[in-house]
């Protein structure tokens, strides 16, 4: 089966500071890609492509150079907490929309106010996290809102011990 070039980003949780330099350039040894630290969520994204006949197999190699640079290079068996795994010719596919959308209209779309999308980010997990905080503010897909929106809901008021 020939070998197809596929991208992959992976994410671990729980990385509570940033790699030091000589840190990212071991990391390059096993991922040659874009590293990312976010300091606000402590979370370490690698992007990367590789060569793989099948999309699991591409998967679980991600996954496999992901654990591997986070053990040598970190020292750490954070939690892998995201794997995106999509062929490169789909991810160098010209973008049909901008399928992004801020905190204003992603809560014109939940039909509640800005500041409930903030309450929502910090008490409801199954709320889509950012993907991106910008100085004009939160960046998320429009997919995920559009998802979140059309989730199942329970009816009626919220159980007394709800919270607790």
């Amino acid at each position: 089966m020939a070998h197809t070039t596929w991208r992959a980003r992976v994410t671990a949780d729980n990385i509570t500071s940033p790699p030091r330099p000589e840190q990212y350039e071991q990391i390059q040894q096993h991922i040659a890609g874009a590293t990312v630290h976010d300091a606000a969520t402590g979370r370490l994204t690698f992007t990367f492509r590789l060569e793989a006949s099948t999309l699991t197999q591409a998967s679980a190699s991600a996954l496999l150079r992901a654990r591997t640079a986070l053990r040598e290079a970190l020292d750490s068996r954070a939690e892998l907490t995201g794997l995106e795994v999509i062929s490169a010719k789909e991810a160098d596919a010209p973008v049909t929309g901008t399928g992004l959308m801020g905190r204003k209209e992603a809560a014109n779309v939940l039909h509640v106010s800005p500041q409930r999308i903030n309450e929502l980010l910090k008490k409801d997990p199954a709320f889509p996290r950012p993907v991106a905080v910008l100085s004009s503010g939160l960046v998320f897909t429009a997919e995920s809102i559009h998802t979140y929106a059309g989730r199942p809901r329970r009816t009626g008021r919220p159980r007394k011990d709800a919270g607790r």
